[in-house]
C-alpha cells in the first residue's frame, strides 16, 4: 500500500499547472563569463529619458506638463477644481 504522502508526489508533475510545488534552479557562472558579460552590457537608460522634439509647445508639452498621474484620475490638472490641484 503506498502512503497518502507518496501518492502526492507521485501525481504532481513539474509544469502541470499546479502552483503547490515550488520551482528550484540553481544559475551558476564562472567568474571570467561574469566579469565578459558585465564588461559587455550596454549602459543604462537614462532617466528622465531626454525630452521629445516638440515637447516645448503644443499638445505634447500640454499633455507632459498637466496629466496628472493614475491615483488623482489621470486627467489634466486644468480640469479639477482649485481645492484637487
Amino acid at each position: 500500500m503506498i502512503s497518502q504522502a507518496k501518492a502526492r508526489s507521485m501525481t504532481h508533475r513539474r509544469g502541470s499547472g499546479s502552483k503547490r510545488g515550488k520551482a528550484r534552479g540553481r544559475l551558476t557562472m564562472d567568474s571570467e563569463r561574469l566579469a565578459f558579460s558585465f564588461a559587455h552590457t550596454t549602459s543604462l537608460p537614462v532617466y528622465p529619458p531626454p525630452a521629445h522634439p516638440g515637447s516645448d509647445r503644443g499638445y505634447l508639452k500640454l499633455y507632459i506638463d498637466e496629466v496628472t498621474q493614475a491615483d488623482q484620475g489621470c486627467d489634466f490638472a486644468f480640469c479639477l477644481p482649485p481645492a484637487m490641484r
